[in-house]
């Protein structure tokens, strides 16, 4: 989609099967997901669009990707292939840290799959991403 003037939101849709992976593309603006779009698991996506100054127009582009078996969108369907119990984030978006409290090395979405090792600490359990990221969430995180 090309843009010219302010800024603005617009709706972009993924194919039928297909889930909203990445923004691609911005040339002449920067762009951003307005509240509510869910990487992994929206369909459609609402996105926030401002003009980089100087720009005459600008064009953002949506990747999307068909989720595997798991919901993963990752290449290969991720923490399918890894050990653990699979489960899944319930929540929006969480830290996933280091240690319990301890400083954060990533994050997870709401939908994306993950393996939890097994290990648990006074409300905070231990996961593995479909990205194979490692680390700590609070255990209300999964499902």
């Amino acid at each position: 989609m090309s843009l010219t003037g302010g800024g603005t939101t617009i709706a972009l849709a993924c194919p039928p099967g297909l889930r909203v992976a990445d923004l691609i593309g911005a040339r002449g603006a920067s762009a951003s997901y307005a509240a509510g779009t869910v990487v992994g698991v929206s369909r459609r996506a609402q996105v926030i669009v401002e003009p980089r100054t100087g720009a005459k127009s600008g064009q953002v582009m949506l990747l999307c990707k068909a989720p595997s078996s798991s919901g993963s969108i990752v290449a290969g369907g991720g923490a399918s292939a890894s050990s653990g119990t699979p489960t899944k984030v319930v929540v929006t978006r969480a830290d996933l840290l280091q240690r319990p409290g301890g400083a954060a090395v990533g994050s997870v979405r709401l939908g994306q799959p993950v393996r939890a090792t097994g290990r648990e600490r006074s409300g905070w359990r231990e996961i593995v991403t479909d990205t194979g990221e490692q680390g700590w969430v609070r255990a209300t995180t999964l499902r």
